[in-house]
């Protein structure tokens, strides 16, 4: 078995970062901790509007993009399991669990009367349909969950066995592309269970409706409005009908913290970027001036507000170098997405970095040297092939945070790839995939907004939240 060297700053647990819920069969109830990032009593049904700057695709339901489609399906469809901002795993569709045969099979009840938003009562067999559904066409974790495993026990019980015993789990069960959905046809929105139902979906905007079917909005839950505005500066959207936006600049940020009714939060470090040659790097560069990098790209380099990521993880299951892949010299060039303007900075900085030896002397970055070092920005599919067959040198790509465990996201963003397999046997390249460092957004609130709670995926769940009884309401 073939094992990567990988090196990732330790993310020590934020003080206070916990959630407590007063009923656990359930997972609702209140939020105490840092998780309830604005604390307060909501009073009343007056609409909220949360502001978006990404496109949203319904073909990309359940399994979120970008952070916009991430915020959105967040209230729109369930996991049975979620991940709370602490890393603690709490109920979600599944009221209870349990594990046998080393952890390797695992028993789910699911909650009582539990439903999807149309109304149909949720089964077990809904279940095994999904998750049947999503691996055809959506990239998840099933190298460890198979579908096929699914025994139905009765209607809500059902066994799943895993290829192998993991402590990683149940958390992996958090992971969006588990999510339980219907759809009603290949196009439009898939049906979910979660807190808030489309009722209005238009160009530039969404309107959700509290679910009725979900005991997390029984009562009381004031409407949702999303203003979708793809591309716009975050600055742009404030001021205006705004109440919720989250903003990942740090000069949007500054702005924001200077407007008098908004108040700035910081969310969770949700997204970590990677650099990853086929080849390997070298390795006098990764030990000796890899730290100072890392700085610099997180205090000048991204947009975003970033830190650098130094600790060293072992990661079982990522192939060696592919020997059918013989790099020559000339092959320098680091290549990115064009859809990721933070991985466009960082690949010309390291750029930077690859020709500073002939200057200097100093180390090569990767193994063997490179004659020359150019950036390439690639469309997203052309960046996944590209990467999959080795054809450039080296890629700098980022992982949204989805699961509680940062080696648990790398290694799906590689499932995706299909770079987790067996090694080639013979002579093989070395192959290096070393962390730069995360970056984290921040959440702009309209005064008066209360009971925002923070998820344990870099996102807001705003399904709890509503306006202050003496606040003035938008």
């Amino acid at each position: 078995m073939h094992i990567i060297r990988l090196i990732v700053l330790f993310c020590a647990a934020l003080a206070g970062f916990s959630c407590a819920f007063m009923n656990a069969r359930l997972g609702l109830n209140a939020v105490t901790g840092d998780c309830l990032l604005v604390p307060g009593t909501p009073w009343g049904d007056a609409s909220i509007t949360v502001g978006l700057t990404d496109d949203l695709d319904p073909a990309h339901a359940p399994r979120p993009t970008t952070d916009s489609e991430r915020l959105l399906f967040a209230h729109l469809f369930e996991t049975l399991v979620t991940v709370d901002c602490g890393g603690t795993v709490r109920p979600g569709l599944a009221s209870a669990w349990e594990s046998s045969e080393g952890r390797r099979v695992w028993t789910f009840t699911l909650r009582e009367g539990a439903r999807f938003s149309d109304g149909t009562q949720i089964s077990a067999e809904h279940v095994r349909r999904a998750w049947a559904a999503a691996r055809v066409s959506t990239p998840g974790p099933w190298l460890w969950v198979d579908s096929d495993s699914v025994q139905i026990l009765d209607e809500t019980r059902f066994r799943v066995a895993l290829s192998r015993g993991s402590d990683r789990f149940p958390a992996v069960f958090a992971h969006p592309s588990l999510s339980i959905v219907k759809r009603e046809s290949a196009k439009g929105w898939p049906v979910g269970s979660g807190p808030y139902l489309i009722s209005l979906d238009r160009i530039q905007e969404i309107r959700c409706l509290p679910n009725p079917n979900h005991p997390d909005t029984k009562g009381r839950s004031a409407p949702l409005r999303f203003v979708v505005r793809p591309g716009a500066d975050s600055r742009d959207l404030l001021g205006g009908e705004v109440d919720v936006l989250m903003v990942r600049e740090k000069a949007a940020v500054e702005y924001a913290d200077n407007l008098s009714e908004y108040t700035v939060y910081p969310a969770s470090w949700g997204r970590t970027y990677f650099l990853f040659s086929r080849y390997g790097l070298d390795e006098e560069f990764t030990d000796r001036f890899l730290t100072q990098t890392r700085k610099e790209l997180s205090e000048e380099v991204v947009l975003a507000e970033g830190k650098p990521e130094n600790r060293t993880l072992f990661l079982e299951h990522l192939p060696g170098g592919d020997n059918r892949l013989n790099p020559t010299s000339e092959m320098g060039r680091i290549a990115f997405s064009q859809m990721d303007s933070d991985a466009a900075r960082i690949s010309e900085r390291l750029v930077a970095v690859a020709r500073e030896p002939v200057k200097t002397g100093g180390p090569e970055l990767f193994r063997g040297g490179a004659l020359t070092a150019t950036v390439v920005g690639l469309e997203e599919d052309e960046f996944d092939l590209s990467l999959m067959t080795g054809r450039e040198r080296g890629y700098v790509f980022s992982v949204p945070r989805m699961l509680s465990d940062l080696s648990d996201d790398l290694e799906l963003r590689f499932m995706s790839w299909g770079l987790l397999k067996p090694a080639i046997p013979g002579p093989v390249y070395g192959v290096d995939c070393v962390p730069l460092l995360s970056t984290r957004s921040y959440l702009v609130v309209r005064k008066g907004l209360v009971g925002l709670v923070k998820s344990g995926g870099g996102t807001v769940l705003v399904h709890r939240a509503g306006w202050e009884k003496r606040s003035a309401l938008p």
